[in-house]
C-alpha cells in the first residue's frame, strides 16, 4: 500500500503496466521535463509537506525522479508519519489525495466514469481493493477514524482544501459505513486494552513484536495457531467478501509492529498444524506414520502447505545438520520449505552432545590466539542477555530496525545487510575497515558481540560480520593488537587486509568467499568446504598443478586491484619528499588516475584520502598539485589528526582545493577549525542549518587557528545556540578526546608525545581516567574497555625519556588512577614493563602504583640482563612493599637469597625450569650460587636437574633470539654461548615448551630462524652465532614451513644468507621463489652473488627458466627452450627476469629475441606490459614496508616498459 501511495508500483504496480500514482497529476509524465515548472504534475514541496503551491511553481518529475523522491521522504519519516503527511497531501489543481481517491477517483473505485455522485462500493478486483485500502489507511492515518462522523467530518472540512465536497460525499459515507462493518466482524484481531475480556470463542493473538516466555526442556518453541494467524499474512479476498478480511487490518488502533531487535520472531518458530481437529492424528511427511497432533509441527509457512512432521524427525534433522556443519554452526531449516528455523525451535529437542558441538564450533570461528601471553581463546560469548540497546531509539528508527531484525532473523537477509541497517542508524554506515566505531561499543559490546541477540545461531553470524567489518581488534587478555580478518598478531598499518591476503594468494593459495582466509588445496576435487561451513569451487584448470595458479598475469591484476601504485606512493610516509614527488609525477605522466578509488565502492580509497590518513604532508601536496579530488571523507580524516605542525601543513595544502570547489559543503567543525566566525555565526543563524553541534565542534574549537577574538566570538556563539551547560558538557568530552588522540597518535605513528596538548587538555578538564574507546559517548561508559591516557602513554617505549616521564607526571597530578586495570590491557605499571618503557616504569613507581603478579611474570622473560637489572631495581620497592603476596621461588633464586630457597624447599615447594632459568641469571655472589645450586640438585636430583638446566638454557637461548628480533638490536653472543654450554637444544622451536598439544604451537621459529631474519645484528655477530649454534648440532636445512634459509631471504637479511651459506644450507625452490620476489636491487644482487655459489655447486638444484633469463646466461635460456621435455611456460616472471637482467646488453638482447621468436611478439609485449606492473608495484610496496625511499630507476624503468 505504501508503495502505492508513494508512486514505487507505477510500472509492474497492481493499477495496470503504466497508472499514475494517486499522488500524482493524471499528466504525469513518463520521460524527465525539460525543466521545471508548466501545467499538471505534483509539486515536491507539496507531496512533502502537504502545503500548496501556485501552479506556475509546480514542478513535475518523471518516474525515476518520483520515486526517489518519495523513497527518500519515507525512509526519511517512517510509514505513519508518512501516512499522516500523504493524508494532508494536495496537488496544484487545489485536489487533495483523500479528494481523488473518493471523487475524482471514481472510475478507478467501481468502475464507473467520474463526474456525479458516485456511489463508493469497492469491488473484488486488485484496482478497486487497492483504492478502497488507501483511502482507509489515509482516513486512519487522520485520527478520527472510529470518532464521531460530525467530528470526522468537521475536521476535513478544515484541514482539507477539498474538505467540503469530500465531507459531504456519499463515497465518504459508503466508506465509513465499510469501515464499520470491518471493525465488528474482524475485532478479535484489534488488540484490546489491558484487562478486558476477549469475546468468546476468539483467540488472544500475542503481539508479534515479542515472543512468548521460553517452554520448557523438553517441548520445541511452539506459536499457537491463533499467534500465527494474526502476525502472518493475510489470504487474498475471496468473491463475494469484499476484501474485508485484509482490510480489517486497517482499522485496527495499533497495526503490526516490527518485532523487537534481538528478540525471536514468530515467523520462525514452529506451530502444531494448523485446521487439524483436537485430539486427532496426522501423518508426518518425513516418515509417514502416524502421529497425534500434539507432536506434529508446521513451520507456519503457507509454501509449506498442509505438510507437517514429527519431533523424532525434527530431531534427527536438527542433529544430522548440527553433525554435518564440520567446524561451522549452519542455521537448521524446515524439512519442507529449506526456509530458517529459530534455534529455540529444536533445540530443546537434540541431545546435549549436538548442543556441545554446535557451541564449540560458534567458539572455534572466533578463537584468536594472543601474541602476548600465548593463550588460545575465542571473542564469542554463549550467554546472551536482555538488555534492549535500541530502547533509547525513536519509535520510527526502532521500526525500521525492527523490520531489518526480521529479515535476517528468517533468513532473508544477510547478517551484513542487517549490520548495514545498524550502522547507518547510528550514522556509521560510511565505516568499514579498521577499527569499529567506538559510539556503537554500548550496542555490540566488546569485539562485536552483540549479547542483545538471544538466537544463538544469528548472533554469531552477527558477531562474524562486525569482526569481518572491522577486523582491527585487541586480544580480550593481554589487550594485544589482533587483525581477526587475516588471523595475525597485529594491525599491519598502511596495507589493507585484501592486499595482504593477496600476498598470501601468490603463495599457491585461494581466498574462502565466505571467510576470506587463505586456503590451501592439496589433493582430492576441487569441491572446498572452509571451517567457516562455506562451500565454493576451487578456481583454476584441472590441467595445471594441483594447488597453484597459472602466472599468465592473472596474480598481477588481483594485485592491481588490492592496491594503486599512486596508493603505495601516498603510504610510505617515511618517504622524502623529494622522492614522492618525482614518482607522484612520474606516474602522473603515464596517466595514472590521482582519484581512483581502490576497492567496492563502500570501502574504496582514493590516494589523497590514503594520503592523509598516513599523516603524509608531502603525499598530499603532490597530489593536489595534479588535481586531487578533496572528498569529505578527506576532511573527516583531517579531524583525527592531533599532532599541531602535520594537520597544519595538510590543511595549508587542502585550503586551495576546497575554496575551488564550488560543491564542497564544509561542516560546522571545519569553519571553527578555520577560525571564520562570520561562517561559523551564519550557520548557526541558519534554520535550515541542521547539522548538530557535538563534540567535533568543540575540538575544532580547542584547535582553531583563528585569532584570539575570533575564537570568543566563535565560543560565545556555540554556547549561546546550544546552551551553557551543554556546552560545558561537550568542552570536557572534546577535551577527553583530544588528550586520548594525541597519545594514541603518538604511540602508532612511534614519535614523542606533545606535552603542551596534554598540558592543554588537562587544562579544559580532560578526563585523565576515561577510556578510549568510550570518548564519543555521552553516557556513563557501562561498556567501557578501551585504554586510559597512562596505558596509551606506558605503551610508548619510542619516545624519548622526557616527554614520557613528563607526561606520566602531569597525568598522574590531574589525579589520573596509576591502578586502574583495563580488559585490553593490565595496570599502567604492567602495560610499561609489558613494552620495555623504562622511563615510565621508573615514574609510576615513584607514585602509588601498586604490585601485580603479573609483573613478576613479565620480569622473567627479560632477556638483556642490563636492562633488566634496571628493571629489577625500579620495581624492587613496589615488589617488596607487598606483604599479602608469597613471592615464588625462583625470585629468591635470582636474588641469590640462599637461606629463603631453602627455606621453600623444605616446604615442598615446586621447581620447575623458571627457577633453573633463574639460577643460570643469579645475581648472588658465586658461593650464594653455589650453595643454591647444591640444593636444587639436592632436591631435584641429578637426573631431573640436568633435564631442567637444559629446558632453561633453551628458554633463554629462543628468549634472546626472540628478543633482539623485536627490540630491533644486535644479538649477545655470550647469552648464546653460555646457554649452549649449558645444553640448551638448539633445534627447539618458540612454542615448545609451552605444552600445546592441539598443533596451534607448532608453527614457531627456531633459534636459527629468529637469528637469521634479524636484519639488526651485526655481520660479525650473525657469522659467530650461526657458527657457534651449527656447531651444536643446529639443523641449517630444518623445515617446518619454511628453511632457515627461506626466512632469511624473506627478509632481506644478507648477512643471515651469508653466514647460513658458510654450513652446507641447500638452496630450494622455495628460496628462489622468494628470491624472485625481491625488490631492491642493491639487496637483491647481494642476495644473488651469495646463492649463486651455492646454486652451481649443488647440482640438483632445478632452476626455472626466469632464474637463467636473470643471470643472463644465453645458453641455458636457448636449451630450456628448445627443450621439448621442458614443461615451463614462458609468462610474466620470466619478462620480470628480462628487465632486471644483469648481463651484458648482448645478452639481453638475445635473451629478449629467443623469448619473442617462442611466444610471438603480441604475446611478448602483453607479458612486457604485465611483468613492469608487478615490478612497479612489487617496488612501491617494498618500499613502503621496509620503510625507505622508492628505488626511482625501478620506478621509471617499469612505466617505460608499459607499467599500468
Amino acid at each position: 500500500m505504501l508503495d502505492l501511495l508513494s508512486g514505487l508500483q507505477l510500472c509492474d504496480g497492481i493499477l495496470g503496466a503504466y497508472t499514475p500514482s494517486p499522488l500524482q497529476e493524471p499528466s504525469h509524465l513518463d520521460v524527465p521535463p525539460p525543466g521545471l515548472g508548466g501545467d499538471g504534475g505534483f509539486a515536491a514541496a507539496d507531496a512533502a509537506g502537504g502545503g500548496g503551491r501556485g501552479r506556475a511553481g509546480a514542478a513535475r518529475f518523471c518516474r525515476v525522479e518520483w520515486a526517489r523522491m518519495m523513497r527518500s521522504c519515507r525512509d526519511a519519516w517512517g510509514a505513519r508519519l508518512f501516512l499522516r503527511k500523504a493524508a494532508m497531501a494536495s496537488g496544484p489543481s487545489g485536489a487533495s489525495l483523500l479528494g481523488r481517491l473518493l471523487l475524482a477517483g471514481c472510475g478507478g473505485l467501481d468502475g464507473r466514469r467520474p463526474g456525479g455522485n458516485c456511489g463508493f462500493r469497492p469491488t473484488s478486483d486488485a484496482s478497486g481493493f487497492a483504492r478502497t485500502a488507501a483511502a482507509l489507511m489515509l482516513l486512519r492515518a487522520t485520527g478520527h477514524l472510529g470518532k464521531d462522523r460530525g467530528i470526522m467530518q468537521a475536521f476535513l472540512r478544515r484541514t482539507l482544501p477539498d474538505g467540503e465536497a469530500v465531507a459531504g460525499s456519499s463515497a465518504l459515507e459508503e466508506l465509513l459505513l465499510l469501515a464499520g462493518q470491518l471493525g465488528r466482524t474482524m475485532s478479535h484481531l484489534t488488540p484490546r486494552p489491558a484487562g478486558t475480556a476477549a469475546p468468546p470463542g476468539a483467540g488472544r493473538a500475542p503481539s508479534p513484536a515479542h515472543v512468548a516466555p521460553a517452554p520448557p526442556r523438553d517441548a520445541p518453541a511452539v506459536m499457537p495457531p491463533s499467534a500465527r494467524a494474526s502476525s502472518s499474512s493475510c489470504p487474498a479476498p475471496c468473491p463475494g467478501q469484499g476484501g474485508s478480511p485484509r482490510l480489517a487490518h486497517l482499522l485496527a488502533d495499533e497495526g503490526p509492529r516490527a518485532p523487537r531487535v534481538g528478540a525471536d520472531v514468530l515467523e520462525g518458530l514452529l506451530t502444531e498444524p494448523v485446521g487439524a481437529r483436537s485430539g486427532g492424528v496426522m501423518r508426518c511427511c518425513i516418515c509417514l506414520e502416524d502421529h497425534p497432533i500434539g507432536k506434529l509441527r508446521h513451520c507456519g509457512r503457507a509454501v509449506c502447505g498442509k505438510n507437517a512432521y514429527c519431533l523424532d524427525c525434527l530431531r534427527q534433522h536438527a542433529e544430522a545438520v548440527v553433525q554435518g556443519g564440520l567446524y561451522a554452526v549452519p542455521a537448521v531449516r524446515c524439512p519442507v520449505c529449506n526456509q530458517r528455523l529459530a534455534t529455540a525451535t529444536w533445540s530443546s529437542l537434540v541431545g546435549e552432545q549436538a548442543l556441545t558441538k554446535y557451541r564449540e564450533n560458534a567458539r572455534a570461528l572466533l578463537t584468536y590466539r594472543c601474541p602476548a601471553c600465548d593463550e588460545t581463546s575465542s571473542y564469542f560469548s554463549a550467554a546472551g542477555a536482555s538488555r534492549d540497546p535500541f530502547a533509547v531509539l525513536a519509535p520510527e528508527v526502532c521500526e525500521r530496525l525492527g523490520e531489518a531484525w526480521r529479515r535476517f532473523f528468517l533468513g532473508e537477509a544477510a547478517a551484513e545487510d542487517f549490520l548495514q541497517a545498524v550502522l547507518e542508524e547510528h550514522s556509521c554506515g560510511h565505516r568499514c575497515g579498521g577499527s569499529p566505531p567506538a559510539r556503537l561499543g554500548k550496542v555490540f559490546g566488546t569485539s562485536g558481540s552483540a549479547l542483545w541477540i538471544s538466537d544463538l545461531e544469528r548472533r554469531l553470524a552477527v558477531q562474524l560480520a562486525w569482526m569481518q567489518r572491522f577486523p582491527r581488534q585487541r586480544t580480550p587478555c593481554c589487550g594485544e593488537r589482533f587483525c581477526f580478518r587475516c588471523k595475525v598478531s597485529s594491525w599491519h598499518r598502511g596495507i589493507t587486509c585484501q592486499e595482504r591476503l593477496q600476498t598470501e594468494k601468490a603463495r599457491q593459495a585461494q581466498l574462502c568467499p565466505g571467510c576470506g582466509v587463505p586456503t590451501q588445496r592439496s589433493e582430492g576435487c576441487r569441491k572446498m568446504t572452509c571451517v567457516c561451513g562455506r562451500v565454493w569451487e576451487w578456481e583454476g584448470d584441472e590441467s595445471s598443478e594441483e594447488g597453484t595458479f597459472d602466472d599468465d598475469g592473472s596474480d598481477e591484476e588481483d594485485v592491481v586491484q588490492a592496491q594503486t601504485a599512486v596508493n603505495l606512493v601516498s603510504m610510505n610516509a617515511r618517504a622524502s619528499e623529494a622522492s614522492v614527488q618525482e614518482a607522484v609525477q612520474a606516474l602522473i605522466e603515464a596517466r595514472a588516475d590521482v582519484n581512483q578509488a581502490v576497492g567496492p565502492a563502500a570501502e574504496g580509497q582514493a590516494p589523497l584520502l590514503v594520503a592523509v590518513q598516513s599523516r603524509h604532508p608531502a603525499a598530499v601536496a603532490a597530489l593536489c598539485g595534479h588535481g586531487a579530488h578533496v572528498t569529505p571523507e578527506v576532511l573527516e580524516e583531517v579531524k583525527l589528526i592531533s599532532r599541531d605542525a602535520s594537520r597544519r601543513r595538510i590543511e595549508e595544502v587542502l585550503r586551495p582545493q576546497i575554496q575551488g570547489d564550488p560543491n564542497m559543503k564544509l561542516p560546522l567543525w571545519a569553519w571553527v577549525q578555520a577560525g571564520s566566525a562570520a561562517a561559523v555565526e551564519a550557520l548557526l543563524r541558519n534554520a535550515a542549518h541542521d547539522e548538530v553541534v557535538g563534540v567535533d565542534v568543540l575540538v575544532a574549537l580547542h584547535r582553531s587557528s583563528g585569532d584570539e577574538d575570533s575564537c570568543r566570538r566563535m565560543a560565545e556563539r556555540v554556547q549561546e545556540h546550544i546552551g551553557e551547560g551543554r556546552f560545558q558538557e561537550l568542552s570536557v568530552s572534546a577535551a577527553t578526546r583530544g588528550l586520548l588522540l594525541e597519545l594514541r597518535q603518538s604511540l602508532d605513528e612511534e614519535r614523542e608525545v606533545d606535552l603542551r596538548v596534554v598540558r592543554e587538555m588537562l587544562a579544559l578538564r580532560a578526563d585523565p581516567n576515561a577510556r578510549e574507546e568510550a570518548v564519543e559517548d555521552d553516557d556513563e561508559a557501562e561498556g567501557a574497555y578501551g585504554l586510559t591516557p597512562l596505558n596509551l602513554l606506558a605503551m610508548n617505549a619510542r619516545a624519548t625519556a622526557e616527554s614520557v616521564e613528563g607526561g606520566v607526571r602531569v597525568l598522574l597530578e590531574a589525579s589520573a588512577d596509576a591502578n586502574t586495570e583495563t580488559d585490553e590491557a593490565g595496570t599502567p605499571l604492567l602495560t610499561a614493563l609489558q613494552h620495555r618503557n623504562v622511563a615510565a616504569v621508573a615514574e609510576l613507581c615513584r607514585g602509588p602504583s601498586r604490585f601485580v603478579p603479573e609483573i613478576l611474570d613479565e620480569l622473567k622473560t627479560l632477556s638483556e640482563p642490563s636492562r633488566r637489572h634496571q628493571f629489577e631495581e625500579l620495581l624492587g620497592p613496589v615488589i617488596r612493599g607487598d606483604t599479602s603476596r608469597r613471592l615464588p621461588l625462583w625470585v629468591w633464586v635470582q636474588e641469590g637469597t640462599a637461606p629463603a630457597v631453602e627455606a621453600l624447599l623444605q616446604r615442598k615447594e615446586q621447581v620447575d625450569e623458571d627457577a633453573l632459568v633463574a639460577l643460570q641469571r643469579c645475581r648472588g655472589g658465586e658461593e650464594s650460587r653455589a650453595r643454591i645450586e647444591a640444593l636444587l640438585r639436592q632436591h631435584l636430583g641429578d637426573q631431573e636437574y640436568a633435564r631442567l638446566q637444559a629446558a632453561a638454557a633453551t628458554k633463554r637461548l629462543l628468549h634472546e633470539l626472540r628478543e633482539a628480533y623485536d627490540d630491533e638490536r644486535d644479538v649477545l653472543t655470550g647469552i648464546i654461548q653460555e646457554t649452549i654450554a649449558q645444553g640448551a637444544d638448539t633445534n627447539a622451536q618458540e612454542e615448545d615448551s609451552e605444552g600445546f598439544d592441539d598443533g596451534v604451537g607448532s608453527f614457531g621459529f627456531t633459534a636459527l630462524q629468529l637469528l637469521v631474519t634479524n636484519t639488526h645484528a651485526t655481520r660479525e655477530s650473525m657469522l659467530a652465532a650461526v657458527s657457534a649454534l651449527v656447531e651444536a648440532k643446529a639443523d641449517v636445512n630444518f623445515d617446518d614451513g619454511d628453511t632457515p634459509l627461506v626466512s632469511a631471504v624473506q627478509h632481506r637479511c644478507v648477512p643471515g644468507v651469508e653466514a647460513l651459506s658458510l654450513h652446507r644450507v641447500k638452496v630450494t625452490a622455495d628460496v628462489l621463489e622468494e628470491l624472485k620476489n625481491v625488490s631492491g636491487t642493491q639487496a637483491r644482487q647481494q642476495l644473488e652473488d651469495v646463492l649463486h655459489p651455492l646454486i652451481d655447486r649443488d647440482k640438483t638444484v632445478r632452476c626455472p627458466l626466469w632464474f637463467w633469463v636473470q643471470v643472463g646466461s644465453v645458453p641455458a635460456v636457448e636449451a630450456l627452450l628448445r627443450n621439448a621435455a621442458h614443461d615451463e611456460e614462458v609468462d610474466a616472471d620470466a619478462l620480470v627476469a628480462l628487465q632486471r637482467c644483469r648481463g651484458s646488453d648482448e645478452a639481453k638482447q638475445q635473451i629478449t629475441e629467443r623469448l619473442c621468436e617462442h611466444v610471438g611478439e603480441e604475446e611478448f609485449k602483453r607479458l612486457e606490459v604485465v611483468a613492469a606492473t608487478r615490478r612497479l608495484l612489487l617496488e612501491l610496496r617494498e618500499a613502503h614496508g621496509e620503510e625507505r625511499d622508492p628505488d626511482l630507476a625501478v620506478v621509471h624503468d617499469a612505466l617505460a616498459h608499459g607499467a599500468n
